[in-house]
């Protein structure tokens, strides 16, 4: 009785397809931007009748009621549609990241394991650059190889119009999150 070889030559991962990931992620997306917006009309709303300021009387009317509950559950539902966003992101860029594997790519040319690529929006102060260089890393080399190539391919233009975006939303979203509890 022999023993099976500790490594076969040629052995590649299974691919295993992101499609249905991605495609939750971008309704989720959709459906996160669309709660933003109500938000937004909600906090103007707010401000111009001062609904939160007026649920502090002995007796609110019960419109005022009803637009106090309203804001809270737009606020709960925003905040359970974003981190189930987060998460299947984050599910999706790790299986797509690992996915590098099956394309022939070693983990040796690498910059970035599939954990770190998904781990490193955690990481304070390293968020800010590693989460975009490795979803520019699982671009890059998801093209499959064509010896005609000169370089890696570059990502298409909008890449650091979405990291800025990104960026932008969270420390926006930071400074209206300290002022509101200042006040």
């Amino acid at each position: 009785m022999s023993n099976p070889p500790a490594h076969t030559p040629g052995f590649r991962p299974r691919y295993i397809s992101t499609h249905t990931r991605a495609q939750i992620v971008r309704a989720l997306l959709i459906a996160g931007a669309i709660l933003s917006v109500f938000s937004v009309v909600l906090v103007v709303v707010d401000y111009t009748f001062g609904i939160s300021t007026n649920l502090d009387e002995e007796s609110p009317s019960p419109a005022l009621i009803v637009a106090g509950l309203l804001i809270v559950g737009l606020a709960l539902l925003e905040f359970a549609v974003y981190v189930a966003t987060v998460v299947l992101f984050l599910m999706w860029l790790y299986r797509s990241h690992e996915n590098l594997l099956a394309f022939g790519v070693s983990r040796q040319q690498m910059e970035y394991s599939s954990g770190w690529a998904a781990g490193s929006f955690f990481i304070p102060f390293v968020c800010l650059v590693v989460p975009y260089r490795a979803v520019r890393e699982t671009w890059r080399k998801s093209i499959p190889y064509q010896s005609s190539m000169f370089s890696d391919p570059s990502p298409p233009a909008i890449f650091p119009l979405w990291w800025a975006a990104w960026l932008l939303a969270g420390f926006a979203n930071q400074i209206y999150l300290r002022t509101m509890f200042r006040t």
